[in-house]
Formats: C-alpha cells, sequence, structure tokens
C-alpha cells in the first residue's frame, strides 16, 4: 500500500534534489580534475620535446640551429675541447664595437627561455630541484666546467682565471651560435669561494656582501665567443643573490 503523506513524499524529493546535485558537483569536480591532468601531461610532453596532438614540434631555434628530441641544442659546430679534462683560455670582459653581438644575444627568445628555466627550478627543493636541473641539463646541452686555478685566486683576485671542462663544475656553457655561448652558474649556493676562487666575481655582477646565499637569479646570463681554445667573456651576466 502506497504512503501517501504529503510530508514525508516532500522529504524523499528533496533527498533525491540533493542527491542530483552532489552528483553534478562530483561531475564538475571529475571535469575539473581531468583538465587539470591534461594540462600537467601536455606540460610534460612540451618539456620533453614530445609533439603534442594539433601542434606540430619547432624544427628549428630562431637561431637556426638544430634541435633535438630533448629540446636542447646541438653540440656547437665550430667545437673547442669539451672533453672531459680538456683546458680553455680565457680573456677578460672586452668592450664591444660594431653592432654589440653579445647586447642582442642577450635579448634573444634562446636566452629569454633558458633564463626563465633556470629561475624556476632554481626556486624549487628537494628532487624536485634535482630532477628540474636535470631537464635543464638535457633540454640546452649544457656544458659543465669549472675554473682550474683556485689557488692563485685566492692569492689574487685579479688574475686570469682559467678554466676546465668537468662534471659538475660551477658554470654552464650553452651554445646560441657557431661561436656565442650563454654562461649561467651551476651552484647550490654562492660564496666567498664562488665569488673569488671560482672566479664569479669576474663573470658576473651582483649584490654579493660575503654572507652565503642559498638562492641565485639569473637577471642576465654572461656572453662568451669561443674561438678554437680561447674564450672571451664579451658581456658579464648578472645575478641577484639572496
Amino acid at each position: 500500500m502506497l504512503d501517501n503523506n504529503p510530508l514525508k513524499t516532500a522529504q524523499l524529493e528533496k533527498r533525491v534534489a540533493d542527491l542530483e546535485k552532489i552528483v553534478k558537483n562530483l561531475e564538475t569536480e571529475l571535469k575539473s580534475q581531468r583538465q587539470t591532468f591534461e594540462r600537467q601531461i601536455s606540460d610534460l610532453k612540451s618539456r620533453q620535446g614530445v609533439p603534442i596532438e594539433g601542434n606540430s614540434a619547432p624544427k628549428t631555434l630562431p637561431n637556426k640551429i638544430p634541435m633535438p628530441k630533448t629540446g636542447g641544442f646541438v653540440k656547437p659546430i665550430i667545437q673547442p675541447k669539451t672533453t672531459a679534462g680538456s683546458k680553455f683560455g680565457f680573456s677578460a670582459t672586452k668592450k664591444l664595437t660594431g653592432s654589440g653581438l653579445a647586447i642582442n644575444l642577450q635579448n634573444n627568445p634562446t636566452v629569454m627561455s633558458l633564463k626563465n628555466d633556470f629561475n624556476m627550478f632554481n626556486s624549487l627543493a628537494g628532487r624536485s630541484l634535482i630532477m628540474a636541473r636535470d631537464d635543464f641539463v638535457r633540454k640546452y646541452s649544457a656544458q659543465s666546467f669549472t675554473c682550474s686555478n683556485s689557488d692563485d685566486l685566492l692569492s689574487n683576485p685579479k688574475a686570469a682565471p682559467e678554466f676546465i671542462f668537468t662534471d659538475g663544475g660551477e658554470y654552464w656553457a650553452i651554445q646560441l651560435t657557431d661561436t656565442s655561448f650563454a654562461v649561467v652558474p651551476n651552484l647550490k649556493a654562492y660564496s666567498e669561494e664562488s665569488h673569488t676562487a671560482r672566479a664569479m666575481s669576474q663573470i658576473f655582477l651582483s649584490n654579493f656582501v660575503g654572507n652565503p646565499c642559498e638562492k641565485i637569479r639569473v637577471e642576465e646570463p654572461a656572453i662568451f665567443d669561443s674561438i678554437g681554445d680561447k674564450w672571451t667573456c664579451k658581456k658579464k651576466g648578472k645575478l641577484s643573490l639572496w
């Protein structure tokens, strides 16, 4: 026998309406999460150089240097000896003449991209930082080098630094053209040793006053020119430290 109690009927109808609202909210939340996951997958594919459906991956960078699947640069066409342990000469910053190539390179879209990527990963910590650093190295084919005459610089901070290519060095060199490179620091922290003994003060302008700084922001990378084993810092970079 059906219950014709109007009050009970109204309660059941309200319950049904509440359930429908809950289902609708769940559908909305599911749709939102799906869109978020799709964006994350798209961003991950983009960082790894995987073409996204509906978009064709660029075949070359703006400066016409071919780009491999990882999204980084190829090895320099006119390449100095970059095998681990090889040394290269260095000249102090020289005044630019002519068109000011180094200034133009600092405004290059590729330089802007690597600067943004560097500052992004350097704001992370832990495993996320390690993974982001590895992605940066692969994406830009960053070559690691270090200052090899630290003792000389400690006794004479104005001495000309000497560099050697090695894993885990304090610098990354990233190819821009056949003979031009952007240089950024490869440091976990900026210290007095970095500033003096590792020649950072000769490569970058910064707000360093003597206290160790764990955060490094690249305002401008340094621009180097290389011809054979001779490298010249054409324009100093700029760092913000805290």
